[in-house]
């Protein structure tokens, strides 16, 4: 199962420690190829964007990242709450990325994917935040979309209570199997896609190589034939 991973910044917050746990219950039942990135590090931005000033260049600066979610299955969009709101980095990276897909030809790829947002925060605006993220991914054009948020007060998560933790741990197991049951659905539908291609292939080639056979179009064709003759 291929997962990517874009945080909000590369500071191990208490929306960091979340993914983290999230990635370690998958990788007990599935395994996993994990891609991060880190807005404030791997990726540079300033300024935003309109949608008549967005060209080949401006695509090009997000070849990799879009190359990276085209051939994963999930995509985790980790974000804590600033200010009542997302971060001004997120906003301008998700506004890029939902540009850059109305224009190349690979949106019809992301459908099927699994999204999830995770926030976190220690005050207020958690509801607006992670409604914010989960609208954006349905945006992309994402079918299934999840989301986990939860208030913690504590800045550090090593500050964080044991009970809060496995309060915590609970609820991110129950995810991880919600995650594993729509991979699985969506994985099987299309190997049953893919036989019936297969399946409908191998039997056109079976009646046009088989000399035993007769079709049906050519039989009727024949017989419109044989009877012309007889009056």
């Amino acid at each position: 199962m291929n997962v990517i991973v874009i945080y909000d910044n590369s500071s191990e917050t208490n929306t960091y420690n979340c993914v983290q746990l999230l990635l370690n219950a998958l990788k007990l039942n599935i395994e996993l190829k994990v891609t991060e990135f880190f807005l404030s590090k791997d990726y540079i931005y300033n300024g935003c964007l309109s949608y008549p000033d967005i060209d080949s260049k401006t695509v090009n600066g997000m070849e990799y990242i879009i190359n990276s979610l085209d051939s994963s299955d999930l995509l985790i969009i980790a974000s804590p709450v600033s200010k009542c709101d997302i971060s001004n980095e997120m906003k301008l990276f998700l506004h890029r990325l939902s540009c850059c897909y109305l224009l190349s030809s690979s949106r019809s790829q992301i459908n099927d994917k699994i999204g999830l947002s995770i926030s976190t925060t220690s005050g207020a605006g958690l509801f607006y935040t992670s409604k914010i993220l989960k609208r954006n991914l349905n945006s992309l054009g994402i079918k299934n979309t999840l989301k986990f948020c939860r208030t913690l007060y504590e800045i550090s998560w090593e500050d964080v209570s044991l009970k809060t933790k496995m309060r915590i741990h609970k609820d991110i197991f129950k995810l991880s199997y919600k995650i594993l049951g729509l991979h699985n659905r969506t994985y099987n539908k299309k190997r049953l896609i893919l036989r019936k291609v297969i399946f409908s292939k191998d039997n056109n080639a079976l009646i046009d190589s088989s000399p035993n056979i007769i079709q049906l179009s050519s039989w009727k064709y024949q017989s419109h034939l044989h009877n012309r003759h007889i009056q």
